[in-house]
């Protein structure tokens, strides 16, 4: 799904109507539909999952916890919309990476225990640097665990 990254509100209703097409087919059970996303993509992943009725599961990995700024185009932070979580949620975080600071980490992981949601973590210990930058052989590595936990996830939860 191509999204248009400089409104949240748009690229919700772009992953919801991809989600509605897809629950139609008649090779594709609806109820076992879930979201993955890297980075900003995995923002909107954890975002789809506390928004979206469609979304059985969710999986973020490397995403942006909280925003520097809100707008009109970016008006809640995803850590406000956890209360609104009710399927699991795969969190894969770099514990180098800027876009997720350990308080960052922290206040998220505080605020689904406070709401005794069913999140999974995995940290990582990479360079910071993109999950899928081939050229790091310690990436490579971090990207087939995340592979793993992933593909394992997915299993259980879309079951």
């Amino acid at each position: 799904v191509e999204l248009d990254l400089s409104s949240d509100r748009a690229s919700l209703a772009r992953i919801d109507t991809a989600l509605r097409a897809l629950g139609s087919r008649p090779d594709v059970d609806e109820r076992a539909l879930g979201v993955i996303g890297v980075g900003f993509g995995g923002t909107l992943a954890l975002l789809a999952g506390c928004t979206s009725r469609r979304v059985r599961a969710a999986a973020c990995l490397q995403p942006v916890l909280v925003f520097p700024d809100l707008s009109a185009a970016r008006p809640f932070q995803p850590i406000e919309l956890l209360l609104n979580l009710d399927v699991p949620l795969l969190a894969i975080v770099d514990e180098n990476d800027p876009r997720t600071p350990p308080a960052h980490v922290a206040l998220f992981r505080r605020q689904c225990e406070l709401g005794a949601k069913n999140v999974e973590w995995f940290a990582l210990n990479g360079s910071g640097a993109d999950l899928f930058d081939a050229s790091s052989k310690a990436r490579r590595e971090d990207a087939a665990l995340a592979l793993e936990r992933l593909l394992a996830f997915a299993a259980a939860a879309l079951q």
